[in-house]
Order: C-alpha cells, then structure tokens, then sequence
C-alpha cells in the first residue's frame, strides 16, 4: 500500500494511516489525489478524497482494467488494436539467399545464425568527457 502511494507521488502523514490500512483498495484513491492535485495526504483530504473517488461496489479487477491502456489484444480476442504501419514477411528458413555466381558457397561454412553471436562490447564513461566506446 506504501508503496503504491509513494510511487504515484503522494506523502502519507500519520493522520491518514489508521483510515489508509482500512482500505481493500487504494487505487480509486490514487485517480481522486491525481484528478484533484492532492499530494499530500491527511485524514482529512483522504475522507475528501473517498467522496469523489468511485463507488466501492466497483470490482479491483474492473478498476485495473479501465487503467489498461495497452493495445495489446486481449485472451479473448484474436488481433490486436490499431492498424499495421509496415507488415514484416516472415521467410521460410529453408531458402536460403545464395550470393550470384559463386560455386564454391557452402551453407555448411557458416554455422551460426546472427541472432546466435556474442558481442562484447566495452563501455567507458568519463567524466572528462573523453568516454570511448570499443568493440570486438
């Protein structure tokens, strides 16, 4: 619960704890802090705060999905929201491209796939300025 309040922000006063530990739920009192610009919370702002947040009959399950703001599909559905900018062709890994007359190319020579090699790559930070970067 601390947690939650501290990462959207607010500061918990001792006032506000005893009616804090009471809550099943503190989302609906994080939208009515933010909606109303309220950080700082006291006993008195969380009882305001309670007024004007959503009604307690209202499911945590129903609360995190109007904060979804994903679009991603659903279990229930099979494609996702919005329009696709650039379609990606998936290849059949079976056809591999041959360079143009080369009768000496053998798949067999080149094991390893790209997304199969290791880079190691070396990062030096400076505060001079003089920060490289080095690759092998």
């Amino acid at each position: 619960m601390h947690s939650q309040l501290s990462s959207a922000g607010l500061i918990v006063q001792t006032s506000a704890v005893e009616k804090l530990k009471k809550l099943q739920n503190v989302i609906p009192l994080i939208e009515a802090a933010n909606s109303s610009g309220v950080r700082l919370l006291n006993g008195a702002t969380v009882d305001e705060l309670l007024a004007i947040s959503s009604s307690p009959t209202e499911s945590p399950d129903e609360t995190q999905k109007s904060l979804s703001q994903t679009t991603l599909p659903r279990p229930e559905q099979d494609t996702p929201h919005g329009r696709v900018l650039a379609p990606i062709l998936q290849t059949p890994d079976e056809i591999i491209p041959r360079p143009r007359s080369s009768s000496g190319f053998n798949s067999s020579d080149f094991p390893l796939e790209a997304r199969e090699v290791d880079s190691e790559i070396e990062i030096h930070f400076d505060i001079t300025g003089q920060s490289s970067t080095e690759g092998r």
